[in-house]
């Protein structure tokens, strides 16, 4: 299982952001969720209702369920 995990711009108030649902069966899915425009809008949406506004986001990654655990809490990859 595969996480989508956001990476945003301003680490000291926000480092990371990982979604658990969806969850994809691949890593290779689950990147291209980051490049699918719904997925995206989808992503977006969540992170508006998360924060309350816009957060600069620097990039994404996928991570396994391993890491996913290890993450938990933490505040880098």
């Amino acid at each position: 299982m595969w996480f989508f995990v956001v990476i945003f711009m301003d680490w000291e108030e926000y480092p990371l952001y990982m979604f658990t649902k969806p969850t994809y069966e691949t890593f290779e899915e689950c990147m291209e969720s980051g490049k699918d425009p719904v997925m995206i809008q989808q992503y977006v949406g969540r992170l508006l209702l998360e924060f309350g506004r816009p957060v600069p986001i620097k990039g994404f990654v996928c991570v396994d369920e391993d890491k996913a655990n290890k993450l938990r809490g933490k505040t880098s990859i």
